[in-house]
């Protein structure tokens, strides 16, 4: 995984391949355009797309150190959900995947030895070998694992107690992970008992704020679950029989227990002296403790990570220098000065509403809030948030909300045809925006221009575009202007201050980036003309 994320910032071919990877853990949609990005301008990169891949890096780079999530291509985590024809046997699940989240395009069934678990994983028996089938009945069912309704006992409650109100599953069918028999799973009924007897004392007891303040007082005093698992980590490690030693059993039991806490008031008793560790790998970093230095697999990852440094916080001079080869000017088009004024506005509009939302998490760059790859929340409130997957689908939709608001205030002048038009003399040319609107995407922005193109003003949409483009990096192409005829003068500007005078935002040029890119190959394909009309008429000379 570490050689996919150095090529995100390698050749073209390499760092298209990586994105396509990669694409599974999100994106927020900007891979599909980094992608497109890379293969229309290869090598030469401007700042934005620069510091969203150098982003990308950076935070697959602390996933694997902090949390080893390591990228297993076939593999996917779906919700689950049960078999109400009863058709599945023990043992058997049903997958159908679609990775396009589309119902109209095709999808894979997955057929033969599939290994199934979900988080928390500590005991051996947690993760389960299932056979995945085809059953006809279940074709409606979509990125979900069915699981059987007849057996001993519910696969989700074998994992961990799990069970199907809206518990998410890992799946993965790569041959290299499939072991040939299951462990014997833990059995959690035996604390769900527990837990309703508990409970069951409790029911005729006349509650008051004062039971509210114990409970509460002694969730504090219980609540070991961080403790639990660190510790079972630890064991498991440096002990022979790893997670199944006595030790990491015993813990697992614990963890159980303490995972409900909050929910059924049964607490995990304490920590005894032999389940205590004297000593910790060093992947942990437990620097207060004394350590070793592990050789498992993670102990492996850790210090290669380790020695994987990715700086986002470049100096002015290097970035200047390493996005001074972009070619800005093809991107400004002729008579694209008539919409500077309002495009100015806009892109102060639309800047003002997204550093709002980066204030609100506490998210320091661009790159962040938009892909979703998030280093670091600096709010207090969301800093310590358990959930971070729904806090990035949050902050997702937040971002996704302003894209297609501003896409709309790009396109809405175009549409806006009525029967009075001059150039409209047919029923059938009417164009209504509400309509177009209705299927106006980031991605398809072309095809609707195309579509309507006896309606639209190509040259305008150009104009506009370019633009857009202008007010986001006049900045940025002045500055690099100056360095190179005042390069002396800018090396002993302070560093500090030339990153406050460059904290401008680059992602608004990008939101109409099929037209940019269309007025990229046009310009392209105007001087290779010029270059064959020049060549051509150069031969006729050297003829005559």
């Amino acid at each position: 995984m570490l050689d996919q994320i150095d090529n995100l910032t390698g050749p073209s071919d390499n760092a298209c391949n990586a994105l396509r990877e990669l694409n599974e853990f999100g994106g927020n949609g900007w891979n599909e355009f980094l992608i497109k990005y890379l293969k229309k301008f290869q090598i030469y990169k401007e700042p934005f797309v620069r510091q969203m891949l150098l982003n990308y890096q950076a935070f697959f780079v602390k996933e694997l150190r902090t949390k080893s999530r390591i990228f297993v291509k076939q593999s996917c985590c779906l919700l689950g959900v049960i078999d109400e024809t009863r058709t599945l046997r023990y043992g058997q699940v049903f997958i159908q995947i679609n990775k396009n989240d589309q119902l109209t395009d095709s999808t894979d069934i997955l057929q033969g030895p599939v290994i199934v678990t979900r988080n928390p994983c500590f005991h051996p028996g947690d993760i389960r070998r299932l056979e995945a089938v085809d059953v006809l009945s279940l074709h409606g069912l979509i990125n979900v694992i069915v699981f059987p309704i007849d057996g001993p006992r519910p696969h989700p409650e074998e994992m961990s107690g799990g069970d199907l109100d809206g518990d998410i599953f890992w799946i993965s069918n790569d041959p290299q992970l499939i072991f040939q028999t299951n462990e014997e799973p833990f059995d959690y009924h035996d604390q769900a008992v527990e837990a309703e007897k508990e409970a069951q004392m409790n029911m005729d007891k006349q509650l008051t704020i004062n039971d509210v303040c114990h409970f509460f007082a002694e969730y504090i005093e219980a609540d070991n679950l961080g403790i639990v698992a660190n510790t079972h980590m630890a064991f498991a490690d440096q002990l022979n029989d790893g997670c199944k030693s006595e030790q990491c059993l015993k813990l697992a039991r614990m963890h159980s227990v303490a995972v409900d806490f909050a929910k059924n008031g049964v607490s995990a008793p304490r920590l005894t002296s032999d389940l205590r560790p004297r000593i910790y790998p060093h992947y942990m970093e437990k620097n207060d403790k004394p350590q070793y230095h592990s050789t498992t697999v993670l102990g492996q990852l850790f210090d290669q990570v380790e020695s994987y440094k990715i700086c986002l916080n470049e100096d002015l001079n290097k970035q200047i220098s390493e996005t001074s080869s972009f070619p800005y000017i093809k991107l400004i088009v002729d008579e694209s000065n008539h919409y500077i004024k309002e495009a100015d506005l806009t892109k102060a509009s639309y800047d003002r509403e997204l550093k709002r939302i980066m204030r609100q998490y506490g998210i320091k760059s661009e790159a962040e809030v938009l892909s979703g790859y998030i280093l670091k929340f600096t709010t207090k409130q969301y800093a310590k948030q358990a959930k971070l997957f729904e806090l990035r689908s949050e902050i997702s939709h937040a971002v996704k909300t302003i894209r297609e608001k501003y896409l709309r205030l790009f396109w809405e002048e175009f549409y806006q045809i009525t029967k009075d038009d001059e150039n409209t003399n047919q029923e059938n040319d009417i164009v209504i925006w509400k309509e177009v609107a209705k299927h106006l995407k980031w991605k398809n922005q072309l095809d609707l221009l195309e579509f309507y193109k006896n309606n639209v003003n190509r040259n305008e949409v150009y104009k506009k575009a370019s633009a857009w483009f202008l007010v986001t990096y006049k900045s940025w192409i002045q500055l690099i202007k100056q360095t190179k005829q005042k390069a002396k003068k800018l090396k002993n500007i302070n560093n500090n201050q030339q990153q406050q005078h460059f904290r401008g935002l680059f992602s608004f040029a990008w939101l109409v980036y099929p037209v940019i890119f269309q007025i990229f190959d046009e310009q392209n394909n105007l001087v290779k003309e010029a270059k064959r009309k020049q060549s051509k008429n150069k031969k006729q000379q050297q003829k005559k």
